[in-house]
Order: structure tokens, then sequence, then C-alpha cells
């Protein structure tokens, strides 16, 4: 803490004299329904830099890809943890699904957060991050539990896999 007291106090200080009400209006917004198939199809509405962007808002805030190895390891890691009683990848993949519950409203999660303190003035939407990062957490947790996935050839062959399915997003 008192390493830190020096920027903290000054964050602190300069806390009491910024006004962000203007944003609460976003903390009530949720994704179209339609923007969900960016989950798997990323490109679903095309891509900006290819001047071809179809979609409702922007292409960073509604694309939540973390590729297709790792959504489908998200689902099985969370079906085989319920099955097997696998604490890591149920809690993580749990917590990437309520992300994204949140930012497409579905079920009651976004009414109920936006009375937090942070959630009442910023767009929900940046919750995707949330949802990539808990995501891979649990997909590396589920290649984990596979102990064939451990083999050098095949390891080699999955991360070369994700690496251009994740370079043909950028």
């Amino acid at each position: 803490l008192l390493l830190s007291a020096i920027q903290l106090l000054p964050t602190l200080e300069y806390y009491k004299f910024i006004d962000i009400s203007y944003r609460s209006t976003q903390a009530l917004l949720a994704l179209p329904a339609s923007s969900l198939w960016q989950i798997i199809f990323p490109h679903y509405w095309g891509n900006p830099a290819l001047h071809n962007w179809e979609g409702a808002v922007n292409f960073n805030e509604t694309t939540g890809y973390i590729g297709i190895v790792a959504f489908f390891f998200l689902l099985v890691g969370i079906a085989r943890g319920i099955q097997k009683k696998y604490f890591l990848p149920v809690f993580f993949g749990g917590v990437a699904l309520l992300a994204l519950s949140a930012v497409y409203h579905i079920g009651p999660l976004l009414d109920l957060i936006h009375f937090l303190p942070i959630f009442n003035s910023s767009s929900n939407t940046r919750l995707l991050a949330l949802f990539g990062f808990f995501g891979a957490i649990a997909a590396a947790v589920s290649i984990h539990m596979w102990p064939f996935l451990k083999r050098f050839p095949v390891n080699i062959l999955l991360l070369v896999f994700i690496f251009f399915d994740l370079a043909l997003l950028s």
C-alpha cells in the first residue's frame, strides 16, 4: 500500500471531481441477439477493415471471438467438469457464460448488476473482455483434463490450429 500510495492518493483525489453520470444511460444497453453469431463467426456481419461492415454497432465491442477450439473446449470443459465434479472449468466457464448473459441480456443478470457502482456507469458490452479472459482459462483447464492432448504431436497441432484460427480474426 505504501509503494502504490504515490499513485493511489492522487487518483482518489481526482476521483472526487470527475462526473461520469452521463454514462448511466449505457448501463442497461444490451447487444442484439443477432450479434451473438459473432461469438462463433466473428466476420458474420463483415469486417470494417474490408469496408463491408453491416453490424449494428462497433465491431470491436461486439466480437467476443475466443477461437473455435477455445469455445469448443469451454463448452466441453463445463460439461465434463459437471460430470467429473471438477471445480475449475465449471467456475471459469460459468463466469464466462455469466458475462456473456449480461452482455446479451439473457436472463435477469443485467437487471441486477446495473445497480452496482462500477456497472451503473459503464457500457456492459465491455464485459466481452471478461468472457474472453475467463473463457480462455476454462478452455485451457479443459484441454489439460484430456491426457491424449498432452502428447507432443497432438499439442503442437492444436497450437498451430489455434494460432491460425486467431490469426484469421486479426
